[in-house]
């Protein structure tokens, strides 16, 4: 959980309710998977997408920390 949190703390992401929310983000955090229950439909495709951009942004910075 601190390794994510780590990763995507000060970042600015762009407020989506189907597929940015804070229930994506705080998910994410602890289970490594952004899910949000309250959407009805669509669910898996959004869930795939915000999951790989935040693990995209930790992927980033875990390389750039590297050198």
């Amino acid at each position: 959980m601190r390794r994510r949190l780590n990763g995507l703390l000060g970042e600015v992401f762009d407020y989506n309710l189907l597929s940015q929310n804070c229930e994506h983000f705080a998910t994410f955090v602890r289970y490594g998977v952004a899910l949000c229950n309250q959407i009805p439909l669509h669910k898996d495709k959004e869930q795939r997408r915000a999951t790989q951009l935040f693990q995209d942004i930790i992927a980033q910075k875990t390389v750039s920390t590297k050198f």
